[in-house]
């Protein structure tokens, strides 16, 4: 294992413009930059998405795992392009240090705010990887939709508090381990329809809601 301290780019929005944050010869092309997120949360207006970014691990396709240090607080709203080796990818694991903080509001004014336990986000490329050199790159945290899963609590006319350490939250920290996904982006941080349909780089394996209403949740909306 290689282990690199990362240098955030501090332009947001415009793509990643920073110095690499790991020596040459640690991948076999140019940096790749990627910008962490959340995904739309659906019926609910994201307010707050905040999380203390431990680390990176890159998995190269036959080769060892290379760790990219962080150590920062993002707006997960608005957050800072991030270097990370050009190879080709087998895998990418985000490491947190829980909790992620969440607030959203409803049509009716009322809050969910919720700490989400989430430690590790694992994501798989397809067999033989996916190969990133000199690419833009969204990792967007659980799939559109998610606050309007089975398990999120239903917001209605009063504020929602979810501790960190209820069945709620553990279940939103499911909802952010299985379906978030890496997106190969056009520069611009936002993951669009386009760069939706034509599929993750790199996903959890497992898909998110995202039709209308679910059993026990909020809302959903696009």
């Amino acid at each position: 294992m290689r282990a690199w301290m990362a240098v955030a780019c501090l332009v947001s929005g415009a793509g990643c413009q920073g110095e690499t944050g790991f020596p040459g010869g640690t991948g076999v092309g140019n940096p790749n930059c990627m910008r962490p997120s959340v995904a739309r949360t659906g019926g609910l207006a994201l307010q707050v998405a905040e999380g203390w970014l431990a680390s990176v691990a890159v998995t190269p396709c036959g080769k060892p795992e290379v760790v990219v240090t962080v150590e920062q607080e993002l707006d997960l709203l608005d957050a800072p392009w991030l270097e990370l080796p050009g190879e080709t990818w087998c895998g990418l694991t985000t490491r947190w240090r829980p909790p992620l903080r969440i607030e959203a509001e409803a049509p009716s004014g009322a809050r969910l705010l919720a700490d989400v336990p989430v430690v590790d986000v694992s994501l798989a490329t397809s067999e033989g990887g996916v190969p990133l050199d000199d690419a833009e790159l969204v990792l967007e945290l659980a799939a559109p939709g998610w606050l309007a899963s089975e398990g999120v609590p239903v917001v209605g006319e009063g504020d929602v508090t979810v501790g960190e350490t209820s069945d709620a939250a553990e279940r939103m920290a499911q909802l952010v381990r299985d379906g978030s996904a890496l997106f190969v982006d056009d520069g611009d941080g936002e993951v669009s329809e386009e760069e939706r349909a034509d599929g993750p780089a790199a996903d959890g394996g497992h898909d998110g809601d995202d039709d209308g209403y679910t059993e026990g949740g909020n809302p959903a909306g696009r």
